[in-house]
């Protein structure tokens, strides 16, 4: 029995799909089973060919391999990844990929510009025409949503269309980890836990996302400035500073509401891809943390947390010799 499944298809219209081409009996079981096994961001569109005597998780299976075809590419965006790319590091961003995969630079300008009515982007836009914060560059406005996975697409396939799947990958994880509620619970909106997880993501290991979480909710809710590398060196990128020639004081410096080293709060927008693992530092933060308002990783690379700037100093002293005078 040959079936399609098309860019964009959540994984209840697959499942829906498959109940209609009589191969599952029940498409609420193959849902749950899929969102249990954190499979709703893996199943690749492609033309399917199944027996009707596969069973429900060999099918779902199948989809998570997706179709072996010279009609079909791969897409993988890593997490911390960013559509411009690190401009310390040559052909890193999204845009580039999207380069590379033949896509024109007018098909990206478009794609990236379009407005895309999907509940991930809620706090994004204004209206149909204006993004909530001018700030934002609109060639930058879906930063951070370009969720981290491996899709699969068929040649050819509409940037848009590309994107629109992305999207509504994303959002399959958010809700399946009610992580809007647990945002709510924590202060943020939906789109500002998105832009916090994102600079989690790039200051930090896995490991130690959770503690770098309760730093910056307890300096955000003391109102003191996030005050964070990653932001400064992302501001830096966007506005066309060469890293390679400037001094740290010099991407400190930066103009602009993205660097947290300058301004308070958080930026207008993500940084870069957040992880599942990023996203959920912020909605659950290490509460043994929630007196420290600093931390740096050190030369061993462990993390180091403070509550005081007199302490942080110290274990710079201490920990951190040669990483704290790295080129930012």
């Amino acid at each position: 029995m040959r079936t399609e499944v098309t860019a964009g298809e959540s994984v209840k219209e697959i499942a829906s799909s498959l109940k209609q081409a009589d191969l599952i009996r029940n498409p609420h079981a193959f849902e749950l089973y899929a969102r249990i096994n954190n499979l709703h961001a893996k199943l690749k569109a492609g033309k399917y060919s199944f027996r009707k005597t596969m069973s429900a998780r060999a099918i779902a299976k199948q989809l998570v391999n997706g179709v072996v075809s010279s009609d079909v590419f791969n897409l993988t965006i890593l997490p911390g990844t960013n559509l411009l790319g690190d401009k310390g590091k040559s052909q890193t961003g999204i845009i580039h990929q999207f380069r590379t995969l033949g896509y024109s630079e007018e098909e990206i300008n478009q794609a990236l510009t379009k407005h895309y009515d999907n509940p991930i982007l809620k706090g994004l836009y204004a209206d149909e025409t204006k993004l909530s914060n001018p700030e934002i560059p609109a060639k930058l406005a879906l930063e951070g949503y370009l969720y981290g996975e491996t899709y699969q697409f068929y040649n050819h396939e509409k940037l848009e269309n590309v994107i629109t799947t992305i999207l509504n990958q994303f959002n399959d994880v958010v809700v399946s980890n009610q992580l809007e509620e647990k945002f709510k619970a924590r202060g943020f909106t939906l789109r500002e836990g998105i832009i916090l997880a994102s600079i989690i993501q790039k200051e930090a290991n896995t490991e130690d996302m959770p503690g770098v979480s309760m730093v910056f909710q307890n300096r955000l809710k003391q109102g003191i400035a996030l005050g964070s590398d990653v932001t400064a060196t992302y501001a830096a990128d966007i506005t066309g500073i060469n890293r390679t020639n400037a001094t740290n004081a010099d991407i400190l410096a930066v103009n602009s509401l993205y660097n947290t080293r300058k301004f308070p709060g958080l930026p207008p927008g993500p940084i870069a891809v957040p992880s599942k693992a990023a996203l959920l530092a912020v909605a659950e933060p290490d509460s043994s943390k929630a007196s420290m308002l600093y931390f740096l990783t050190g030369d061993d690379g462990l993390m180091y947390y403070s509550g005081t700037d007199a302490e942080h100093n110290q274990k710079i002293r201490d920990h951190c010799q040669k990483l704290c005078k790295v080129q930012i």
